[in-house]
């Protein structure tokens, strides 16, 4: 149930609402978004295990170039009719905490409505965007062939309905496998979908009340009739966190290691990045100011590769 406004997050937090929030975790609870969400997106490493990857010694402070400009000059449009930036990002309805904008290496706009401005906050699907850096790069040094199947590197899939998709077809979404997150699946506890979000989140299957492992999970994962590998896009985090396995087992390292060997230890990161246990993409606990420099390096005058399989 949702009473608090986001600004209450400014705020150290009741001893008895702390109490609450985490005995009440699991993954449909936070899903819903209710009041104690808003103590889940500060404190995420407390629900889950976590591992740590440090920043690099020197820390580099992110140049600024605040325009002001922006906040009238950009406009939503909502389900109030189009408004301002400036008006959206702390109008209750839509229960912004913060927002970052970086433009050509600069900070151009910030906000933080709904919670301090070195608080942490959950990537959650944000955080995906770091799994295609690692792919471009694993490519760029020749240990990622995209081409190949994802059964080549993940043969833990091996003799399921992942054999005959491609590293490029997952890395786009386009498996055609039954793994969407459509409204209707992600609200239906007998789906796969919500089987894997239960299961990464360390709650039980919530028909049979019994534990469950992710990648067990989508190796049960269906075929769309009439549907091949590479022709629809069907956004779904179980196949980033596929693509999370892949890295690991070129890399032959943990995620936490893996990230911080080759992104957050050369970034100039004033904070320590907090990737959840086996990199769930989907629930990454740990982001402040260096959330936006970590997508830095996405540009893709940097990172051409990211870009170039798409026509």
């Amino acid at each position: 149930m949702t009473t608090l406004p986001v600004e209450a997050v400014k705020e150290p937090w009741s001893l008895q609402f702390t109490r609450d929030a985490r005995a009440a975790f699991e993954n449909f609870h936070y899903q819903m978004g209710g009041d104690h969400a808003l103590y889940y997106n500060q404190n995420l490493s407390e629900m889950l295990p976590t591992a740590y990857a440090a920043p690099h010694p020197e820390y580099i402070p992110l140049d600024r170039a605040i325009d002001d400009s922006i906040g009238t000059e950009v406009v939503w449009s909502t389900s109030e009719d189009e408004m301002p930036l400036s008006e959206y990002i702390v109008h209750p309805n839509h229960r912004v905490q913060g927002m970052m904008m970086i433009y050509k290496g600069k900070v151009v706009y910030e906000q933080y409505p709904g919670m301090g401005q070195m608080d942490r906050h959950a990537w959650m699907s944000p955080g995906k965007a770091t799994v295609g850096l690692i792919l471009a790069l694993l490519e760029e040094d020749g240990k990622l062939d995209m081409s190949k199947d994802v059964v080549d590197y993940v043969p833990e899939l091996k003799g399921t309905n992942w054999d005959g998709i491609s590293v490029l077809d997952a890395a786009n979404m386009e498996t055609g496998l039954a793994l969407e997150e459509t409204l209707d699946a992600i609200i239906d506890p007998s789906s796969i979908i919500v089987r894997f979000f239960s299961a990464e989140f360390g709650s039980p299957n919530p028909l049979t009340g019994e534990n469950e492992n992710w990648l067990d999970i989508l190796k049960t994962a269906e075929k769309i009739d009439g549907e091949a590998p590479g022709e629809v896009f069907r956004y779904s985090s179980a196949v980033t966190q596929v693509s999370v396995l892949l890295a690991e087992n070129i890399d032959d390292m943990t995620w936490a290691d893996l990230f911080q060997e080759r992104v957050w230890g050369k970034v100039g990161a004033r904070g320590h990045h907090v990737p959840p246990d086996a990199g769930r993409d989907c629930g990454d606990p740990r982001a402040d100011l260096d959330h936006a420099r970590g997508f830095r390096p996405l540009r893709p005058d940097l990172h051409p590769q990211l870009g170039r399989h798409r026509t």
